[in-house]
């Protein structure tokens, strides 16, 4: 990043903006340091900078009391699924804290101001005009469920990268080749300091949190409970194909098409190395070749 890009991101968002999502940047890139593996949540140095950073969030208003209140729930109804013996009272908590989390990262609960990081504007020529938010219910929600939930350690992803690299790059490339071939994306080279707002914002606010929701959340339940049925991996590989692509509806059904093969592909990656940050890797991976080579978000029809 050289001077030129920071002067224009400083520019561009307000002190308590920079502060704010610095602060939750830190917290969520500090999932991965050695001592998350102490069992008290509390001693975790995500969960500390966590707390510093709600802290500021409400300070400069970008979270009230309701939404705090609202992780709190959310936080509660992860840690004690995981804690209670109990199977009915495991799966409630466990259905509330998908209620919740699927709430959070739709913004439909209170009590948040997300700011807009990129006013609305044209990203490629021949393209819907674009916002881009940093979203700070979406972003915590994800940060709690990987901090609660992922159980899996780090430690062997790098091996992981060098088996399943093939099956990554295909999980980056079908979707966008399938994508083109429907027009719903144009070949659109651009890169600047735009691209570094957009690859911070997405990678750490946007795709963490996705892949933390749809892995950890629901994909590895899902595959626990319908282990014992033949083709069972296959049968939750395309389920979850099928829910992201669903989440992307919005975009419309050749979008939501192309949305539904790149889930497809995360959560194969997912099953094929159990490691969220592989398939962080593959999410990011993908969006960003979009930003940077193709229509953004898509093509107009």
């Amino acid at each position: 990043m050289n001077i030129q890009s920071l002067n224009h991101i400083t520019t561009l968002l307000p002190t308590n903006t920079l502060i704010v999502f610095s602060l939750l940047s830190l917290a969520i890139l500090s999932y991965w340091l050695p001592s998350r593996s102490q069992k008290a949540v509390v001693s975790r140095p995500w969960f500390s900078l966590l707390c510093i950073t709600l802290a500021a969030a409400w300070l400069f208003s970008f979270v009230h009391l309701l939404g705090i209140i609202w992780l709190v729930l959310l936080g509660f109804c992860l840690f004690y699924s995981q804690q209670l013996n109990q199977a009915w009272a495991k799966y409630l908590l466990h259905t509330c804290a998908v209620i919740l989390a699927l709430a959070l990262a739709l913004h439909l609960l209170p009590g948040f101001n997300n700011p807009v990081i990129l006013p609305t504007t044209t990203i490629s020529h021949d393209a819907p005009t674009f916002q881009l938010f940093a979203n700070l219910d979406k972003a915590v929600a994800g940060l709690l469920i990987l901090g609660l939930l992922n159980t899996t350690g780090t430690n062997r992803y790098l091996k992981q990268l060098k088996i399943n690299g093939h099956l990554i790059a295909l999980a980056i490339l079908v979707p966008l080749t399938v994508g083109l071939m429907m027009n719903v994306i144009q070949l659109d080279i651009k890169i600047g300091w735009i691209t570094l707002v957009f690859a911070w914002i997405n990678l750490l606010f946007t795709c963490i949190a996705e892949e933390a929701f749809f892995r950890l959340l629901i994909q590895a339940p899902l595959a626990q409970s319908l282990r014992r049925i033949k083709y069972s991996q296959w049968i939750v590989v395309s389920i979850m194909g099928l829910l992201f692509g669903l989440a992307h509806l919005g975009g419309g059904l050749q979008f939501a098409i192309m949305a539904a093969l790149a889930g497809f592909g995360f959560s194969l990656v997912y099953q094929r190395t159990r490691s969220i940050e592989l398939t962080v890797l593959t999410h990011f991976g993908l969006n960003i070749v979009h930003f940077i080579c193709f229509t953004y978000p898509l093509a107009n029809q």
